[in-house]
């Protein structure tokens, strides 16, 4: 076995050598993948390439770790690949090709005041943004498509951003909507979320951040969508298993991600943090709007290609059948929890579960 200290050039001999997850362990195997992904032509941001002729006796070509799949690449990071790979797992040209700027972003911050407003108040506030900044993208979503939904979940701070993803018949996820909250109340990220949910057509699943304060609004769509919802808690097991195939997902072109500069800053953000792809504790910047990012969209894609990447459930599910100026403003009352809902028989189900074994 060759030591990887100090290397970042490897052959494919070595690289069999070395048996690392994500590439074959037979040298013939390597080359042929290497030619198959062309590993011989790439380069880096700069424009260097990213393979040479080996100097010294044997000859050949040796490869730089960064073409590597992500999970080998965390791997050489774990057995002591240099300081450089503890660097951004994508390119900015990486995820620039797979970006869409047609995919709307709705970006909504709320005062501090907003909480403590009459209940009414709040109620009308709401309605008008879902009705009006909503509601006409989810009317665009194709009711011939499985859609997926994942969220980094934030209360203050940082932003709470949901991601709403197509699964096309080419098995490419496609970004179709992402909506980033900010100082936004738990009960309210929860009316949004049911809004969202239950008018998804072909809703597959979602993903939710169920760490922290993440938890609450985890908890309450699993207990609305049932199966359908994963409380994930976002340790570095989770990040290990997951984080990789989002990765390899942005080098063969298989997910789409909103061609906006913020999201594409927070997928830059994910980064090897002691051979784990996520974003580093203290990473903090300054986004378009002013407010402190954390790579939240970054999070918010591992979240939702997890979720795409899950079974559907076997039972039908049916978005919730009515227009535009009605589901959120004559349904008022079901979505906060009030009014007449509250006199509903305990075992009715909430909108958009009819078909789901309730």
């Amino acid at each position: 076995m060759i030591s990887t200290g100090g290397k970042c050039w490897f052959t494919a001999a070595e690289l069999a050598d070395l048996a690392l997850p994500g590439l074959p362990r037979q040298k013939r195997k390597i080359n042929e993948r290497a030619a198959d992904e062309f590993w011989a032509v790439k380069t880096d941001a700069s424009g260097a390439p990213l393979a040479r002729t080996r100097q010294g006796r044997g000859g050949g070509t040796e490869f730089h770790h960064s073409v590597l799949p992500a999970m080998a690449k965390a791997e050489l990071v774990k057995r002591g690949i240099p300081a450089d790979a503890e660097g951004a797992a994508l390119t900015r040209v990486m995820i620039e090709n797979c970006s869409d700027r047609s995919v709307p972003v709705v970006r909504w911050a709320l005062p501090d005041e907003f909480k403590n407003a009459p209940a009414d108040e709040r109620r009308r506030i709401v309605d008008t943004f879902l009705r009006e900044k909503v509601r006409p993208h989810l009317d665009r979503l194709d009711g011939d498509r499985r859609h997926d939904l994942g969220q980094d979940f934030a209360r203050s701070g940082d932003g709470s951003v949901i991601i709403v993803n197509e699964l096309g018949q080419d098995m490419v996820r496609r970004g179709r909507l992402v909506i980033e909250l900010r100082n936004v109340p738990y009960e309210t990220q929860r009316d949004v979320i049911f809004y969202i949910g239950d008018a998804l057509p072909r809703f597959g699943h979602a993903a939710f951040d169920a760490t922290g304060n993440g938890e609450y609004l985890a908890e309450v769509a699993r207990q609305r969508w049932g199966e359908r919802v994963s409380e994930v808690k976002l340790n570095a097991g989770w990040y290990g298993a997951n984080s990789p195939p989002y990765i390899e997902a942005f080098a063969d072109g298989s997910v789409v991600v909103a061609g906006d500069d913020d999201i594409i800053r927070d997928h830059q953000a994910l980064q090897y943090v002691d051979g784990i792809i996520r974003v580093p504790e203290d990473f903090r910047y300054k986004g378009a709007d002013g407010f402190d990012r954390h790579g939240d969209a970054g999070i918010a894609g591992i979240l939702v290609w997890f979720a795409s990447r899950q079974d559907a459930a076997e039972y039908g599910y049916e978005a919730v059948p009515v227009g535009r100026e009605s589901l959120y403003g004559e349904q008022r009352d079901e979505w906060f929890g009030h009014g007449d809902s509250a006199a509903r028989d305990w075992w009715r189900p909430p909108l958009g579960t009819r078909g789901m074994g309730f």
